[in-house]
């Protein structure tokens, strides 16, 4: 159950990147390569730095980042149409470099 609901979640949040970034990056080739990069990229980190974390904190951080996901999500939810918005007009150089720090 704990996995069927971690992998739903990625795959919303994946999905609604992914339309979010053809808009701004004008092609659906663009916005999976840079969708998919980031959250790979992310998600490693997240796995390698969960390493470090004492047996006695996991409650803690676990709680932490929690927060600070759910933080970025509510922040990206308001932002990011703005953003685009912006971004639009930009060379699609930028644009890449815009959505890879996203």
């Amino acid at each position: 159950m704990y996995f069927g609901a971690l992998g739903a979640g990625f795959m919303l949040l994946e999905v609604a990147l992914l339309q979010r970034f053809v808009l701004l990056l004008g092609h659906p080739v663009y916005s999976l390569t840079v969708t998919l990069f980031s959250l790979l990229l992310g998600t490693g980190l997240g796995s390698l730095l969960s390493r470090r974390v004492a047996a006695a904190r996991v409650r803690r951080t676990a709680l932490a980042a929690l927060g600070a996901v759910a933080a970025t999500s509510v922040v990206a939810v308001v932002a990011l149409p703005v953003v685009i918005d912006h971004a639009i007009a930009w060379p699609l150089a930028m644009r890449l470099a815009l959505a890879t720090r996203c």
